[in-house]
């Protein structure tokens, strides 16, 4: 089912002249999907090139995390156990991709 919605997806945005999202969480571990295949796909994606793309996996090995960063991940976290780190996860995550703009004064400095 994710790698059918992920198809489905990436072709409604390359024929729809859809907005991409503005960040992606993947886990790695996906259903019938490895998220490094999905991750793959989405990098081969010329319009999708600067997309913020999060890995998050429960059990991951240091190799793991090495190749997502390799095959194009932005990030890789650990993932959450509760829906309160999940809360906590994605607003971290925001905080870090989304940073308000500076003010107009702070950049004459």
């Amino acid at each position: 089912a994710d790698a059918e919605a992920m198809q489905l997806w990436l072709r409604h945005f390359a024929h729809n002249d859809a907005r991409p999202p503005d960040l992606l969480l993947i886990n790695l571990r996906l259903p019938k999907l490895m998220g490094w295949a999905m991750l793959r796909k989405l990098r081969l994606q010329p319009q999708l090139s600067t997309l913020p793309i999060v890995v998050y996996s429960a059990h991951y090995t240091q190799q793991e995390v090495q190749m997502s960063y390799l095959i194009g991940a932005n990030s890789f976290v650990a993932k959450p156990q509760t829906v309160d780190q999940f809360v906590e996860l994605l607003t971290a995550q925001f905080s870090l991709w989304f940073k308000p703009p500076l003010p107009a004064e702070m950049h004459a400095a």
